[in-house]
This record gives C-alpha cells, sequence and structure tokens, in this order.
C-alpha cells in the first residue's frame, strides 16, 4: 500500500476524478463566484496537493474549483504529442524534505546542484510581490518535443522548481515533475523558520511563515497547469525568446529541441514597447486561462490573453482581435462595462476594470492568487488602451 507521501507525489492526472473537479471548475466560474465546490479533494485519494503560480487568500478559496480545469478528460491523451516511450515512468526518488530532492547539494548553503538550470520569464505571473526563482532539470539524453512552438512537450522525468521569496524569507518551492505519459506530479515544499529544510506540503498554507503568503492546494493548481496541453508554464518559445536568462536560442543550443526555431523568426511578445508591454503582461497572468485549450474557460468566454509565437503585429494576435472592441460574452454586469476593451477607455474597459479590482475573486482577475493590483502591469495595459484608435461601440446585448 502507498504511504500518503507516496500518494501525494504519484499522479496528478488520475482521470476518475478530473472530470469531477472540471465540472466544479465549470460551475464556479459561470457563477463568478468565490464558494468552494460541496466536495473537495481528499489529499490521500491518490491525487497529490497540487502547487501553483497561484496564492489564494484562505482554505476556501485554495479548496474552489474555478476556471481552468477543462483539458483534464483527454489530459495527457490524445490531445498531447507523446515524448519517447509511452510506457516511460519517472524513477527519480522523492522525498519529503527538499534537502533530499537533488536540487541542491547543501540546502544550508543553499548551492544548486549543476543539473538544474536557473532560468526566468521575459514576463512574469505576479504573485502580490514575492520575488522568484526557477529552475529545470532536464532528463540525461532527453529532448523537448517542439514540434508544436506553443506547446512544448516536457519529456519523463522533467522537473521544475519555482521558489517564493516574501519578506526576505523563502517561503515556498514548488516542483513540477512529469512522471509518465499521463501523470504529473505537483507540490510545494514549505521552509522552516530556520530556512535549513522545506517539508512536503499537502495542504495550502495561509499566512505561512508570518508573512502574507499564502501556499496553495491542488484546486489552485488545476486552476493554471490544466489551462494548457504542455501543463509547463513560463517555460516556451514565447517567454523565452528575450528572457534575460537563459532564452530560446540557448536553450536550442543545449540540444533540448526536437525542432528548432526559424532562424531569423522573433518568437516573442510582438509590437512597439508600449504593446509588448501590455501583452506580454496579458499573457503572463491571464493567457494560461483563457484560450481555447482550456474548454470550461472557452464555453463561458471566447476571448483568448495567450500570445501564441509568429502571430505577427500585436493588431495581428488572437488577443487582439477577441478582445478590442469585443463585447462582453458572459460577464454583464448592471450598468456595464459592457466591452472587454474599449480603445482609448479603460473606465468602460472590463478587461482593465478587473484586473484593478481586488474583491476576493467575484469580480478581480486573476480570480486567485493576488490580493494586491500589480501597479506596474496595470499601468502598462492601461497605456496600450489609451493607444488603441476609437472603433465603433458593439452592441452589447447581441452575444
Amino acid at each position: 500500500m502507498l504511504t500518503t507521501a507516496a500518494r501525494a507525489a504519484r499522479a496528478f492526472a488520475r482521470p476518475a476524478l478530473l472530470p469531477l473537479l472540471a465540472c466544479a471548475c465549470a460551475a464556479t466560474f459561470a457563477a463568478c463566484s468565490d464558494d468552494p465546490p460541496a466536495t473537495t479533494p481528499e489529499t490521500d485519494t491518490g491525487v497529490d496537493s497540487g502547487i501553483v503560480d497561484s496564492a489564494v487568500a484562505d482554505s476556501a478559496k485554495d479548496s474552489a474549483a474555478s476556471d481552468s480545469g477543462s483539458d483534464t478528460t483527454t489530459d495527457s491523451k490524445a490531445d498531447v504529442t507523446d515524448v519517447g516511450d509511452a510506457a516511460e515512468v519517472c524513477t527519480l526518488p522523492f522525498s519529503t524534505k527538499l534537502s533530499e530532492m537533488g536540487l541542491y547539494t547543501n540546502i544550508t548553503t543553499k548551492a544548486i546542484a549543476a543539473a538544474n538550470v536557473e532560468f526566468k520569464p521575459t514576463y512574469e505571473l505576479w504573485t502580490d510581490g514575492a520575488a522568484k526563482r526557477r529552475w529545470i532539470n532536464m532528463p540525461a539524453g532527453k529532448k523537448i518535443d517542439s514540434t508544436d512552438m506553443d506547446q512544448w512537450q516536457f519529456p519523463v522525468c522533467t522537473t521544475f522548481w519555482k521558489e517564493f521569496v516574501r519578506d526576505g524569507k523563502i517561503i515556498e518551492t514548488r516542483l513540477w515533475r512529469r512522471i509518465s505519459k499521463d501523470e504529473y506530479t505537483f507540490g510545494t515544499y514549505v521552509w522552516n523558520e530556520a530556512q535549513t529544510e522545506a517539508i512536503w506540503t499537502l495542504d495550502g498554507v495561509n499566512n505561512a511563515l508570518g508573512t502574507a503568503h499564502d501556499v496553495p492546494n491542488l484546486a489552485a493548481c488545476l486552476r493554471c497547469h490544466e489551462g494548457i496541453k504542455s501543463r509547463g508554464l513560463g517555460f516556451g518559445a514565447v517567454q523565452l525568446a528575450k528572457s534575460p536568462g537563459l532564452d530560446l536560442a540557448g536553450v536550442n543550443a543545449k540540444g533540448w529541441l526536437t525542432t528548432p526555431p526559424v532562424g531569423g523568426k522573433d518568437y516573442g511578445i510582438p509590437g512597439n514597447p508600449t504593446e509588448a508591454a501590455a501583452l506580454g503582461w496579458l499573457n503572463a497572468n491571464c493567457g494560461h486561462c483563457h484560450n481555447p485549450s482550456n474548454t470550461t474557460v472557452w464555453t463561458q468566454t471566447d476571448m483568448v490573453l495567450r500570445v501564441y509565437p509568429l502571430e505577427g503585429a500585436a493588431a495581428d494576435t488572437k488577443l487582439y482581435k477577441t478582445n478590442v472592441g469585443v463585447a462582453n460574452m458572459s460577464y454583464k454586469p448592471s450598468g456595464g462595462p459592457f466591452v472587454r476593451i474599449d480603445p482609448g477607455s479603460t473606465s468602460t474597459s472590463t478587461l482593465y476594470v478587473r484586473d484593478a479590482t481586488r474583491d476576493g475573486g467575484s469580480v478581480q482577475m486573476p480570480p486567485v492568487g493576488t490580493e494586491i493590483v500589480h501597479p506596474e502591469g496595470l499601468a502598462a495595459v492601461k497605456a496600450w488602451i489609451d493607444t488603441l484608435p476609437k472603433t465603433p461601440k458593439p452592441d452589447a446585448g447581441t452575444d
């Protein structure tokens, strides 16, 4: 019989549970509610307590399924490119102690093992000012299937690490690992006050280590990572194209990609500095949920906030075409705003108004992971909207 820790480290993509979570996610999103579902996943069901780029305000929010668990019924099957042997299973050992997981050679001195390569996406998800570091550990001799430059498929045993620092303390280190064709491990290690060890935690922790940082659980994990087919966020062609660290060219130079990027092409966020800053922020903070791969969200609103490789100019992107001058599909508050992005007017642009709101989740966007508006991100979106040429307003009642 598996121990609780082994179950927690085991399969994220279990078909029996995920459709239930997907249904809860759809209901939550449609109601624009932050109430938890009637049934929440137990930590000993064989599904790990997943952690994502979203810290939530309280345990109820941690448990609430949302608008991004839609891809669950086909997880890593028909919609995901096979990487290597379909029967391959990762045999890397799992420990409840971070010091024994291979990220560090010495956790006390914070010496990182050479196999872990640090990277930084061009545009980062806002998590209320937490400082973050990220590493990827690629299995030796394996490649990332980059046939689809938008949806890189990582080989079995690929491991991602993400460290969160708040008020000068390392609060948590999140783990993402592909353990088979159909299964992933998501979880977090919460650090002690002495900063000498971090322990695998199954449930969310509010105000961890006396800070305002909240550590989320499995439901919050589903909100983000289930929104795209590759399940990995922040490490791809668009986000690495102009990275200040390990960039797309550097990944290709390491021989990690099955299909290299086309020479002379810019895979990054398009546009002038004003356009790129806004589109990049929206892509990083909203794109993992608002895209056609996330079918739960897609049935509620067909807006795209993800930027795809080589889309052309800013005005050619799906983000621009599905938002600028487009009427709201589901969100129709009394008195408006009724337009997703109203050129030249932030006060009548739904996207801006919701990004500028922090009310615990019923109106605010993103709905979880933030209790503080991101001033730089909001300013970038405002600057872009202010430059957009006026267009005739759509009929708010036609959709």
